[in-house]
């Protein structure tokens, strides 16, 4: 999903140079944020999309097991660590543009991309731990038969070893943009392809997907939060806005989706209604792209100006961190007892995570694999 991203890509590009007129905050200090490590530094051929002959940043990480950490960059190339970010290495997965990863466990994971013809669509797993990737099938058969010449996912996500979804887009396929969805039930071995309509008739693109039942699914991206109650089958809006970006659905704490700069928003009562949370003033005039939880008490968003701000209360209070970075800052994924942030630029941070209190619990929910609490349950009915 090359075309999508990089526009996205470039509009943070432009936010944060503007914003630089207006200012920015230095925010709390908290102590321990360093850099954990440095993507290799190489110029990538990917058609154009570094034209400055900058390196790769990161715009997705997906975690594995204790020590282990893959990045997709929204290019050709992808990022991996197998000893917590102190190195990385380069590898190429795909015939176009990763731009999610997911894994079940240690040796089964999936990847999602795209782009322009003839790449088009693309899902492909390992059962080796990335050491080699098979395309699915009737992805590709979908993509054969179909006409849509710029298609792509975003984002793929598993519930369980055969509960998946994946969510894309397709440009200018027919005379539309609809909504690019799979579904898998049986672990990737056959994937459901649809193409369902966007809000409001403007043209559509998911970026992000997440559970939080087997049923209940929610996406973002674009203009409009969408949620599904029948794993994918059908959509509708939950929220509509000027952009969204980072999505996050937690157990007992709600759903949480960055709004760019609108801050952050959060929903308690499946999706019915919204707020935004309370930014440090510090981070109020911020773009924020990611939110990440931790647990259903502690999480982070980030953004531009390397931006970070934390809640330790389930997201009722945030405070604003010195992360030490001044460029945008993509996304957060969680290793062990340790937070992890990448973006633009070859820096990737971490930090320890404070403990666990006594309200907090000290047994982790998974992220983003959420099981709905009951009053989540109550409101869904």
């Amino acid at each position: 999903m090359i075309f999508a991203m990089r526009r996205v890509s470039s509009l943070l590009r432009i936010v944060a140079l503007a914003s630089l007129w207006c200012g920015s905050g230095h925010g709390q200090e908290a102590p321990g944020w360093r850099v954990a490590g440095r993507l290799p530094k190489k110029v990538f051929d990917c058609r154009g999309c570094l034209a400055d002959g900058d390196t790769v940043g990161i715009d997705r990480f997906a975690p594995v097991g204790a020590h282990r950490l893959w990045a997709a960059s929204g290019n050709e190339w992808s990022w991996l660590t197998a000893n917590r970010g102190r190195t990385w290495k380069a590898v190429k997965i795909g015939p176009a543009a990763t731009d999610s990863l997911f894994f079940v466990d240690e040796l089964h994971g999936w990847v999602a991309g795209g782009g322009p013809f003839p790449s088009g669509a693309f899902l492909a797993s390992t059962a080796d731990g990335g050491k080699s990737w098979q395309p699915a099938r009737a992805v590709s058969e979908w993509k054969d038969a179909s006409d849509c010449p710029r298609s792509g996912f975003a984002d793929v996500q598993f519930f369980d070893k055969e509960l998946g979804v994946a969510v894309g887009s397709a440009e200018q396929c027919g005379s539309g943009s609809p909504l690019l969805v799979a579904v898998t039930r049986d672990g990737g071995a056959n994937w459901g392809v649809k193409l369902l309509p966007a809000d409001g008739g403007r043209g559509g693109e998911l970026w992000h997907v997440r559970f939080q039942s087997r049923s209940d699914v929610w996406a973002n991206g674009g203009q409009a939060v969408y949620v599904s109650r029948d794993t994918g089958a059908t959509w509708s809006v939950a929220r509509r806005g000027a952009m969204f970006f980072g999505l996050a659905v937690i157990a007992g704490a709600g759903v949480f989706v960055a709004e760019g700069r609108d801050g952050v928003l959060r929903s308690r009562d499946f999706g019915r209604t919204w707020a935004d949370v309370k930014l440090p003033p510090s981070a109020a005039n911020e773009f924020f792209v990611a939110v990440a939880f931790a647990d259903a008490k502690r999480g982070f968003a980030c953004g531009t100006h390397g931006t970070i701000i934390s809640t330790t209360d389930g997201g009722d209070t945030w405070k604003q961190e010195l992360s030490g970075q001044t460029g945008v800052l993509r996304d957060i994924a969680f290793l062990g007892d340790e937070v992890y942030i990448g973006g633009d630029g070859r820096s990737v941070i971490k930090r320890r995570l404070e403990p666990a209190g006594p309200k907090q619990g000290a047994k982790k929910i998974p992220q983003p694999l959420d099981h709905p609490s009951a009053d989540e349950k109550k409101a869904a009915r």
